[in-house]
């Protein structure tokens, strides 16, 4: 009856109640269940997807005719089988996508026969993704990263899995998944994992949880990374193998894997783990190795400006292996991958099709020597210490990177990898890469191929294969920062000492603001971990660093202005820093409006900055948590409720537009100002007024669902939601809707407020 979701009776409303549901991952498991019917040894799983002798054959007939053609036959297949194939039933077996196989075959019969592979592949497209929204899933997927960032750790590490099974060159010798999955009935809240996956220390398993009877509301219920996945399953994004291993089915669906953790337009606050991989490809295609390390550096850079990647050694060069992997043109090069997480291994073989070509073989390192460096002051005698300990903090990262470099280029040649490229190209560009914390070097070297083994080349120091190290020392001059914010973190050993330190840590922390950017992140990450205990706050009262921190939020090329806001939101919790803010004044900024009122700049990068309008690496949706901390004392609401110098508006009405916007953050902060302001009686005509804040429509519009009324009842409602469509969605966050209704409850503390709330029903 059905492939990968099971059917419900019930849903179907017309009454079909004798059927057996087969769901795929049933066909996976042994023993099987006894309400399977089979068919010989093979059950009915495999007719929901075309095997791959039925591609061949509608290839060999359709498209390429004849035994002269067998060649592209096989090149079209292989094509198909990368696109289309890998939907695991019936153990081990694989069935192919039928609509996209088929859109396919019907793409190659068009526009004359394709003659080689480069013209098949354009024939390759995402025929099924581009079928139907998937809005439900990339919802969930963004609500779920602001509460569990680790949802994207779980994807990066299956399209790694992915690129593992299908660029190893012994198929016998490919390395398993990485993501092991637990089917299970129904979610309940013994077995839901409310923070990370399961993660497993000696093995570098991660464990899922699928609950495949579970019905869809239920899923989308109080979204949670495992049930995410149990949505991306139930739909057709992921597969599992072997009963117990989940993975990415094929590249078709990567495509939209890819899409959904790099697209700008869907949540700002996502870290775009991919987003240049196709540059960064193309720039060591193209031998602009300069090209190559700045567009690493700004990756990361922009990276390390969302979430401190600090909590995983692997994170850098997981990212980094599928930056590069998918923007390889398979039209171009053969790729054989490797990425282990045992051995620490990871490479991108890319081999040359054309002849001529240079070949790229990408080695990444890591090291975790001089992470964490423990000097005992309590020694009166140096002679006692290790060499590192003497050594100057700031370069030991350094000395320990150029280290790794050279036992990857070492490793490279004792091992013999550049045998890969034997008779397919005379030349090949290493690239390695190493990692130590946030710090990295990256090192390049060129070999030819003289008849019988590879040797480096004659002109290494030529231009654009000179072998560089990037960044340069002056990048480690205010390395400490890096050291310092893995012990700020609330869970450290060592965070009630530096908040005891607080008096010297804190004013030398804030003299790095203007550092660079790098520096600046741990700094201010720092800082955002300090200041969660209150009793911090006192050393960032002064109106200096104030002003520090709005100048950088208002600075349209600061590249961590949404750290700034959330540091300032921790800020703020100190009525005394509130009070200050309110009042504060600041240089005028040209891109914003003309005034030197810190608040009002604020506020208008408030709006001006959604959707990445202001900044391109920002989104300022904690300045809404600025917002409903400041309206907690007198002089922060009476701002807020008067009217504006420059454009006669009060300051509110620029914060209650956003009381649907599609992040919890902002739209839970507009929502606690709103309430907030109504402790103020004396306005509350005026927030209430048609004519004036007209406050009430953006109260009642998140708490409206797409429920119909009569016309009478709906006779005096507020135009705004009246005859709301059937995709109305109510504010599923219960914590808002409760904040929402409270904002009532105030408006009825008043004489004009009651009768103007009866009058709207």
């Amino acid at each position: 009856m059905v492939g990968v979701k099971a059917i419900n009776p019930t849903e179907l409303g017309f009454g079909l109640d004798n059927f057996t549901a087969l769901p795929l991952h049933y066909a996976s498991q042994e023993p099987y269940t006894n309400n399977l019917l089979e068919l010989g040894d093979m059950p009915y799983q495999v007719a929901f997807g075309f095997t791959e002798d039925e591609v061949r054959r509608l290839i060999a007939t359709r498209v390429f005719p004849g035994p002269d053609k067998e060649a592209m036959v096989d090149i079209a297949l292989n094509v198909a089988r990368s696109w289309y194939d890998g939907y695991y039933v019936f153990k081990n077996y694989r069935i192919y996508n039928p609509w996209s196989v088929m859109n396919f075959i019907k793409s190659l019969t068009e526009g004359g026969a394709c003659i080689n592979e480069a013209e098949i592949l354009t024939k390759a497209q995402p025929y099924w993704i581009d079928t139907g929204s998937t809005e439900i899933l990339t919802d969930m997927y963004y609500k779920i990263i602001r509460i569990n960032p680790s949802i994207s750790r779980v994807l990066l590490r299956m399209g790694l899995d992915y690129f593992n099974l299908k660029d190893s060159i012994e198929p016998s010798e490919s390395p398993r998944p990485s993501v092991r999955v637990e089917l299970i009935d129904s979610f309940d809240e013994h077995t839901i994992q409310k923070a990370t996956p399961y993660f497993d220390e000696q093995t570098k398993d991660i464990t899922i949880k699928l609950a495949t009877l579970e019905d869809q509301d239920s899923l989308i219920e109080n979204p949670t990374l495992d049930k995410f996945m149990t949505m991306a399953y139930c739909y057709g994004y992921l597969t599992i193998i072997e009963g117990k291993y989940l993975a990415i089915p094929n590249w078709e669906v990567l495509t939209f894997w890819s899409q959904i953790i790099t697209d700008e337009t869907g949540s700002p606050d996502e870290p775009y783990l991919l987003r240049d991989f196709g540059r960064l490809t193309e720039s060591l295609v193209s031998g602009d190795l300069s090209k190559f390390c700045d567009g690493l550096k700004r990756n990361f850079l922009d990276y390390l400006a969302k979430i401190d990647p600090g909590t995983s050694e692997y994170f850098y060069r997981e990212i980094l292996f599928m930056q590069v992997r998918l923007g390889i043109d398979p039209s171009q090069y053969d790729c054989h991958s490797e990425f282990s997480v045992d051995s620490g291994r990871a490479n991108n073989c890319m081999i040359p099709k054309a002849k001529g070509s240079t070949g790229i073989l990408l080695e990444i390192k890591r090291t975790r020597k001089g992470e964490i460096i423990d000097y005992d002051c309590s020694s009166s005698s140096s002679s006692s210490r290790d060499d590192d300990s003497m050594m100057d903090v700031t370069k030991l990262p350094y000395c320990h990177l150029k280290e790794c470099l050279g036992e990857g280029i070492e490793q490279i040649e004792k091992n013999h990898h550049l045998q890969a490229f034997d008779g397919k190209c005379s030349r090949v560009l290493v690239v390695v890469p190493a990692f130590c914390g946030k710090k990295y070097l990256v090192c390049f070297k060129s070999y030819d191929y003289d008849g019988s083994k590879w040797v480096p080349s004659a002109d290494q120091l030529s231009a654009k294969h000179k072998s560089c190290l990037l960044p340069p020392d002056a990048t480690m001059s205010a390395g400490p920062a890096s050291y310092i914010v893995g012990f700020t973190s609330p869970k450290s050993d060592h965070f009630g000492l530096l908040v005891s330190k607080a008096s010297s840590v804190i004013p030398a922390l804030i003299s790095l603001f203007k550092e660079e950017e790098l520096t600046v992140h741990d700094v201010v990450r720092s800082l955002v971990n300090l200041t969660t205990e209150t009793s911090t706050l006192q050393y960032m009262q002064s109106e200096d660093t104030i002003r520090a921190v709005v100048q950088k939020i208002t600075d349209p090329l600061c590249v961590v202005a949404d750290l700034f806001c959330m540091l300032l939101s921790n800020m703020n919790k100190y009525e005394a820093i509130a009070v200050s803010l309110v009042q504060l004044e600041v240089p005028e900024v040209a891109q914003l409006a003309s005034t030197s009122r810190a608040l009002d700049q604020l506020t208008d990068v408030f709006v001006k900055g959604a959707d990445k309008q202001y900044n391109k690496h920002a989104q300022f949706h904690f300045l809404a948590s600025v917002f409903a901390d400041l309206t907690m004392v007198p002089a922060g609401r009476e701002y807020f409720l008067t009217k504006s110098k420059f454009d006669s508006k009060a300051h509110i009405t620029k914060l209650i537009v956003f009381s649907e916007h599609k992040d919890l953050i902002r739209r839970g902060g507009v929502a606690t100002a709103m309430k907030n302001v109504c402790f103020e009686k004396a306005y509350h005509s005026e927030i209430l007024s048609e004519d004036g804040i007209n406050m009430l429509p953006y109260i009642l519009l998140p708490l409206c669902g797409p429920e119909e009324y009569d016309i009478d009842d709906m006779d005096g409602m507020p135009d705004e939601v009246q005859l709301l469509g059937d995709d109305k969605k109510r504010e599923s966050d219960p914590t808002i809707r409760k904040t929402l209704v409270e904002a009532l409850i105030l408006l009825t503390t008043t004489l004009n407020g009651r009768e103007f709330l009866r009058a709207r029903k």
